[in-house]
């Protein structure tokens, strides 16, 4: 696998390989430092075990064994964080670092840069064309990634077996579609049309036919302890037949 080191400002260094395929693979505490996630062995634990690896880098201490995630994974583990930073994150990694490694087989974050580095001994004409030509690249990739269909966030989150929190998925409508909802206001529609209950449980109807889990939690309460409670999540399948139902009740409607 080719090793790859991307720098951000905000989120500092994350390490990215690809495999023979083309295909890129994450350093799973490089993303776990950025969202802030202490426990790596816990978190690898709820991965997709098909998009997870193990694999031996050089690093500062000598060569140590590091757990790798494929892009599936990955947001897997960003849709597990609260954090902003998770959301900034993403953007970042899904509209800049993964186009441009698709497209030029390498992340070029400064193209005047990448030019001086590697091509020294053009002229000032080529490197003024290469120069635009990779700025129109980047700029292509950006202008995909915001007009990215919806159905392909629901595809890739599909193929990790993500199910979602309810504010969890009023974050993606409001950033994906033309509807403005956040928490509150979308727990309100699915007790006002019976997908959940007044105690936020889901009916039994939709856990059975597949819209909706109920899933026992640790919550941090302090000093180290945890206390279990239930939290409705919604799964691949419920995202999809719930977001027409959802759009058409709340479009236009802002908060």
């Amino acid at each position: 696998m080719d090793l790859e080191m991307f720098k951000n400002n905000d989120f500092g260094a994350v390490r990215i390989l690809k495999d023979e395929k083309g295909e890129p693979w994450f350093v799973l505490k490089d993303i776990a430092n950025i969202l802030g996630i202490g426990n790596v062995t816990d978190l690898k634990n709820r991965l997709n075990s098909k998009g997870l690896g193990q694999i031996e880098l050089l690093t500062n201490g000598g060569k140590q064994k590091v757990y790798i995630i494929n892009e599936p994974n990955l947001y897997k583990v960003i849709f597990r964080s609260d954090k902003e930073i998770a959301r900034q994150f993403e953007d970042w990694v899904t509209s800049e670092v993964l186009p441009t490694i698709r497209k030029t087989g390498g992340y070029v974050d400064n193209p005047d840069k990448f030019l001086d580095n590697y091509l020294p001994n053009v002229d000032k004409s080529i490197k003024t064309l290469f120069s635009t030509q990779l700025q129109a690249i980047k700029k292509q990739n950006e202008l995909i990634y915001k007009q990215r269909p919806f159905v392909e966030a629901y595809r890739l989150e599909h193929e990790a077996g993500i199910n979602i929190s309810v504010e969890e998925y009023a974050k993606i409508l409001s950033n994906e579609t033309d509807v403005t909802i956040g928490r509150n206001k979308l727990y309100r529609w699915l007790k006002a049309n019976h997908y959940i209950m007044d105690n936020n449980a889901p009916y039994q109807k939709y856990v059975d036919n597949g819209y909706l889990v109920l899933k026992k939690i640790y919550k941090d309460i302090g000093d180290g302890r945890k206390i279990p409670t239930n939290i409705t999540l919604i799964t691949p399948k419920g995202k999809i037949k719930l977001k027409d139902k959802i759009i058409k009740a709340f479009k236009g409607d802002r908060q």
